[in-house]
C-alpha cells in the first residue's frame, strides 16, 4: 500500500483557492492512476482555513470523495469545498495534530498546495518544518511572487500609512515608492527590485531603533513573514517544487540570491514548470448537457444586440487595472462606439467606490450598459462554475465579446485561460511576466498584447473594427486553445504528478534493496 497526504490551502481568494480545486481534482485522478500500479494508495485530506485573524486546520474525508469521483459527482466534489462542507467541528483538528500526522513515518509521498501553507502560521517555524519535511518525498506548489508582496507589504507600511513619515526617513520611503512603481512598469519583480526589497527590510527590521508601538507591530510582522519564508526556503533543497511559469520561478530564484547574500544557501533543488489543473475542464467534460442548456439562455441574452462587449473577470483593485478598464469603457462611449461592458467579480458591491463609478457613467452617457456579475447582487458565476462555462461558450459563439486583462501584475493569467479555452474568445492582455510568458510560449496571441493604456484603446478600437467586418476568428488559433486544454486538464496533470512519485518510490525501492543486499553480505561474512 502507498500512503499520500495532501494539503489544500483555503486562506486566499482568486487563484491560490481556485488552483486548490483543481488539485484536489488531480489528486482524485492519481489515486486511481496508482492504484492501478502499486494496488492500494491511501490519501489522507487537510484544509487550512482563516478565520478571523487566525488559521484553522480541518481533516477532510477522501474516500467519500473518492466515491463521488467514480460516480462523476464532480459537482458534490466541488461544493465539499467551496461551501465549506469539510469545515465540520468534529473535522477541526489542532496545529500539533496536523504535525505529528504530517510528519509520520509510514506517508510515502506529500502534496502541499501552496508554498503559502507555510507562512502566516506557525506551520512554518523551523521546529514543524523539521518534521513535516524532513526527507525529499514532496511536492509543493507555488503561485506568488514573495519579493512582490514582501514590497507590497512594505508599501503599504511605510509609504501609505500616514505615520510612517514618524519613524521612516522620506529617502527611505521614496526608494520604497521607486521601486513599487518600477515593479508595476515592468510587469514584474526583476532581480534590482528583489535586492533593494531585502536591503530596505533589513534595514528597517534591525536597523531602525524607533520605539514607535505602530512601527514595531509593523516590523514585527515584516521579521515574521521573512523569517517563516527563510526557514521554508532552507527545506527546498529536497522535494519538487512546481512553477505555473518559468518567470515566478526565475523571480524566486532572484530572492534567494539577495537572501543568499547574508550568508544564507539557499535554492530549490528540483524546480518543474507546469501548467497548474484547471477544475473547469473536468467540469464542463461532466455536464456537457447542462452547460449547453445556460449557453443557448446566455447567447438568447446577448445575440440581440449591435454591441461589442468587453469581458472582465477578477479581482476589482487598483493594480489588477479595474481603473484602467473603466476608463477605457468610458472613452469608447465617449467616441460612440457600441460597446457594453462585462464584469465578474465578487469583491464588488454597491457601496464600492468602483460600483459608484459605473452609476455616474450610466447617468453622463447614453448607451452605457454594464452587466454585472457578483456575490452582492446574487448571481456569482464563481460560485456556480457551469453558468461561467455557458457564458463563455455563448460569448465565443456569438463572436461579439472581447476579454481584456489590464492587471499589471501576473505570476501565471487563469481567467485569460478560462476565456480562451471555454470561449475561444479574443484575448487582449498587458505584456507583463506571466501573460508575456503564456505569449512567448505561443498561447496567447502576441497582436494583442500591450503595455499602456494609449496602446490598449487604439489596439481595441481596431479589434472592434475587425470584428463589425466579420474578422472575429482571425485572432484566434483553435489548434494552440485545444492543445492548451489538454494541458490543464486535471487528469493530465495527475498523470505528471503520478510520474514525479513514481520515480521517487522506484528510487526509494532501488536504494533500499541495495541497503538490504549489502546487510545480507554482511551477515554472511560474519
Amino acid at each position: 500500500m502507498v500512503k499520500l497526504v495532501l494539503l489544500l490551502d483555503r486562506r486566499w481568494s482568486g487563484g491560490v483557492s481556485t488552483h486548490s480545486i483543481g488539485l484536489l481534482l488531480s489528486t482524485l485522478a492519481l489515486k486511481k492512476l496508482i492504484e492501478e500500479r502499486y494496488r492500494k494508495l491511501e490519501v489522507e485530506l487537510y484544509f487550512i482555513a482563516q478565520e478571523g485573524d487566525f488559521s484553522k486546520f480541518y481533516k477532510g474525508d477522501f474516500e467519500q470523495l473518492y466515491e463521488k469521483y467514480l460516480e462523476g459527482n464532480i459537482k458534490e466534489i466541488i461544493k465539499y469545498v467551496t461551501n465549506n462542507i469539510y469545515k465540520k467541528p468534529l473535522n477541526k483538528i489542532s496545529l500539533d495534530r496536523l504535525v505529528d500526522e504530517l510528519s509520520r513515518d509510514d506517508i510515502d509521498f506529500k502534496i502541499f498546495g501552496n508554498l503559502g501553507s507555510f507562512l502566516f502560521n506557525s506551520l512554518g517555524e523551523k521546529q514543524n518544518l523539521d518534521k513535516i519535511l524532513n526527507r525529499d518525498n514532496f511536492i509543493i506548489t507555488a503561485h506568488s511572487d514573495f519579493a512582490g508582496d514582501l514590497l507590497t507589504d512594505i508599501y503599504g507600511a511605510m509609504v501609505l500609512n500616514p505615520y510612517a513619515s514618524k519613524y521612516v526617513s522620506i529617502e527611505t520611503r521614496k526608494k520604497i515608492e521607486d521601486l513599487f512603481k518600477r515593479r508595476l512598469e515592468k510587469g514584474y519583480t526583476d532581480e534590482y527590485v528583489t535586492k533593494e526589497v531585502i536591503m530596505i527590510l533589513n534595514d528597517l527590521l534591525y536597523g531602525n531603533d524607533t520605539d514607535s508601538i505602530i512601527f514595531n507591530v509593523k516590523k514585527g510582522f515584516l521579521e515574521d513573514e521573512l523569517r517563516k519564508y527563510i526557514n521554508l526556503m532552507t527545506k527546498l533543497k529536497d522535494g519538487y517544487i512546481i512553477f505555473p511559469t518559468d518567470i515566478l520561478y526565475k523571480q524566486t530564484n532572484n530572492l534567494l540570491k539577495s537572501l543568499n547574500n547574508f550568508g544564507l544557501n539557499l535554492f530549490i533543488g528540483n524546480p518543474i514548470v507546469m501548467h497548474e489543473p484547471m477544475y473547469m475542464v473536468t467540469l464542463e467534460r461532466a455536464y456537457p448537457e447542462e452547460v449547453n442548456i445556460y449557453k443557448e439562455g446566455y447567447k438568447e441574452m446577448y445575440k440581440d444586440t449591435d454591441k461589442v462587449w468587453l469581458l472582465y473577470s477578477g479581482r476589482i483593485s487598483p493594480e489588477r487595472g479595474s481603473n484602467e478598464l473603466l476608463k477605457l469603457y468610458e472613452d469608447l462611449i465617449k467616441e460612440g462606439k457600441k460597446v457594453g461592458l462585462i464584469i465578474i467579480s465578487d469583491n464588488i458591491d454597491e457601496d464600492s467606490e468602483f460600483y459608484k463609478k459605473i452609476l455616474e457613467l450610466a447617468n453622463k452617457y447614453k448607451g452605457v450598459e454594464v452587466h454585472l456579475y457578483g456575490k452582492s447582487f446574487g448571481n456569482s458565476l464563481h460560485e456556480d462554475p457551469l453558468y461561467y462555462i455557458g457564458l463563455l461558450k455563448a460569448l465565443g459563439e456569438l463572436k461579439n465579446t472581447i476579454y481584456i486583462n489590464p492587471t499589471y501584475l501576473e505570476s501565471y493569467g487563469l481567467a485569460i485561460l478560462e476565456a480562451l479555452i471555454f470561449g475561444n474568445l479574443i484575448t487582449m492582455y498587458r505584456d507583463v511576466s506571466g501573460l508575456r510568458e503564456l505569449k512567448e510560449r505561443g498561447y496567447l496571441n502576441y497582436k494583442l498584447s500591450f503595455k499602456d493604456y494609449q496602446e490598449l484603446k487604439n489596439k481595441i478600437i481596431k479589434v472592434i473594427e475587425d470584428i463589425k467586418n466579420g474578422n472575429y476568428d482571425s485572432y484566434i488559433n483553435k489548434d494552440v486553445i485545444e492543445k492548451l486544454k489538454e494541458e490543464v486538464d486535471p487528469e493530465k496533470i495527475a498523470e505528471k504528478y503520478a510520474e514525479i512519485i513514481y520515480r521517487y518510490l522506484e528510487s526509494k525501492s532501488t536504494e533500499e534493496e541495495i541497503i538490504e543486499n549489502k546487510n545480507e553480505e554482511v551477515l554472511a561474512v560474519i
